[in-house]
């Protein structure tokens, strides 16, 4: 019984961390393009970009 709980604790925690660099590589990518962004409208933050991002980003994930 304790091993069904260890690998589903595992199994979880590697959940978690592809999690993690998912959101990682999305800020990554973000800050690389942002600069362009900025060009064209030196009006956004790149807080309202990296947010505009965030559902693009899902969206292609949830379609591979």
């Amino acid at each position: 019984m304790k091993s069904l709980i260890s690998v589903a604790k595992t199994r979880e925690a590697q959940v978690s961390n592809e999690q993690v660099l998912e959101e990682m590589q999305d800020f990554l990518r973000a800050l690389e393009s942002y600069p362009a962004r900025f060009a064209s409208d030196p009006t956004i933050t790149f807080e309202q970009y990296r947010s505009n991002l965030i559902p693009v980003a899902k969206a292609k994930s949830a379609a591979a």
